[in-house]
């Protein structure tokens, strides 16, 4: 069974990616008005 370390760092890795993900839809997206962010 998985330890609580490796789920810690899978979900920490995970979070990393999902983060880029958001960030390059951000950036492909730049292109349409910035009217949704304060």
């Amino acid at each position: 069974d998985p330890t609580y370390g490796d789920l810690f760092v899978s979900l920490l890795t995970h979070r990393d990616w999902l983060c880029l993900g958001l960030y390059r839809l951000r950036d492909n997206g730049s292109t349409r008005p910035a009217s949704s962010q304060s």
